[in-house]
């Protein structure tokens, strides 16, 4: 269970992580633009983050295999939102949001999530964990 501390603790951990592989070994440029996308991107995985445990509150009841599926629907759609949002004032180039894009980026996210699901599972069927299904403390 992921209490909500928990869970943007991990949220920002990743999202540290990803800003110290872009400005530290990408040598991301350190401009204001740039810095810009970089708290847009820390604030969407915030977002993503609280959007997801709602979702996930909210279907405690629904069927199990829809819980993961609503949740990492609700959680690409908000951080995208946000990235969108945050275009409309930043710079980004034409095709940031194109179908074309998101869509790739959708279905990069999707292999990544049916991996990590893939991985869950395996891990319960091996009793590493003992969680059979995400779930999310109030």
């Amino acid at each position: 269970h992921l209490s909500r501390r928990l869970a943007l603790v991990l949220a920002f951990t990743a999202w540290c992580a990803n800003q110290a592989v872009g400005f530290g070994l990408l040598h991301y440029p350190t401009d204001p633009t740039t810095i810009a996308w970089g708290v847009a991107i820390g604030i969407a995985t915030l977002a993503a983050a609280e959007i997801a445990r709602a979702v996930a509150i909210g279907l405690r009841t629904a069927p199990r295999w829809t819980r993961p599926v609503a949740v990492f629907l609700g959680a690409f759609i908000g951080y995208e939102g946000v990235l969108y949002a945050a275009g409309l004032v930043l710079a980004s180039g034409d095709d940031a949001f194109s179908l074309q894009t998101v869509a790739f980026v959708f279905g990069t996210n999707l292999i990544g999530f049916v991996g990590l699901e893939a991985l869950r599972r395996v891990a319960v069927l091996l009793h590493v964990i003992t969680t059979p299904a995400p779930a999310f403390a109030r």
